[in-house]
């Protein structure tokens, strides 16, 4: 038996919401968050003990750490970042466009009809059509029996 859920109906340990201040923050966007702001960390540290300054890490590390924001907090129409890709992909990629042509004149199916008949008419005509022969000898028999 097969169960319908609807999708605005949450379900599992991992759609649990945490209200964070204003914000209203799932369990999988907070893990997203915390493996980017690791990353992040790890980035700035590599680049201090390297010998970079520490505003010059902080300028690598950033937009690693707005990438898993952005990742974690991306929502249109009820889709995450990758469900909205793969229907991006989907659309202008993998589907065809269908094209109807509505703009041709419509043949009437009468006037094919009355085409037809005309045509047969025309070829009736043609082969009934008489073709006059002379013969010499009735020719020579006419010039004959004629008083001229």
């Amino acid at each position: 038996m097969r169960v319908f859920v609807p999708r605005n109906i949450q379900k599992g340990r991992f759609r649990m919401n945490f209200q964070i201040g204003p914000l209203n923050v799932t369990l999988i966007q907070l893990i997203v968050l915390a493996v980017g702001m690791a990353l992040a960390l790890v980035i700035r540290n590599a680049m201090v003990r390297g010998g970079a300054t520490r505003l010059t890490a902080a300028v690598f590390a950033i937009p690693v750490f707005v990438i898993f924001v952005v990742i974690a907090f991306f929502n249109v129409s009820e889709m995450g970042l990758v469900q909205y890709l793969a229907k991006v992909i989907r659309t202008n990629l993998l589907d065809t466009t269908k094209k109807y042509q509505d703009d041709y004149e419509r043949i009437d199916p009468v006037d094919i009809a009355l085409k037809k008949a005309d045509l047969e008419i025309s070829q009736k005509k043609a082969h009934t059509k008489k073709t006059d022969t002379v013969d010499e000898d009735k020719l020579e028999k006419l010039k004959e029996d004629s008083i001229f």
